[in-house]
């Protein structure tokens, strides 16, 4: 199963860009993943219409269901069982992401009830994904 995460915009922050480098090349040692930056939610859009056949899409929302680390690696752990070829990632900028992205989506994930700058959840999710990747393969990370 390959991970494509869409974000809109960059990391600026360069403690959190050399946090997210260090998840998510570790990540992609153990599955391909690749990272769409793009400038805004209307390119965000049309990165989500060119969906993959078999693929599932997550979007991180402040809406969406809150998952303990074990629970998120479980349903990835799922997709996996279900021979799923990409799972897509996706998070907005500070306004959000469109409706129409949020209910195309086959499942909706907050990071907490507390707000994160936008750098910093891109790190949390990039490390929550490896987490997950380590719990599956039975890695000592996750310890």
């Amino acid at each position: 199963m390959k991970i494509r995460a869409f974000w809109v915009g960059k990391i600026k922050q360069p403690q959190c860009r050399e946090l997210f480098e260090l998840y998510w090349s570790r990540l992609g040692q153990m599955v391909p993943c690749e990272v769409v930056e793009v400038r805004d939610n209307a390119a965000l859009l049309k990165g989500a219409e060119k969906e993959a056949a078999n693929s599932f899409s997550i979007v991180f929302d402040e809406g969406g269901r809150q998952f303990k680390s074990s629970e998120f690696s479980e349903v990835i752990r799922r997709l996996q069982d279900r021979s799923v070829q990409e799972m897509r990632i996706f998070m907005g900028d500070h306004d959000g992401l469109p409706e129409d992205l949020k209910a195309g989506a086959n499942l909706l994930v907050s990071l907490s009830a507390m707000t994160f700058p936008h750098d910093l959840a891109r790190v949390m999710v990039a490390e929550q994904l490896y987490r997950a990747m380590t719990l599956i393969k039975g890695h000592p990370y996750s310890r």
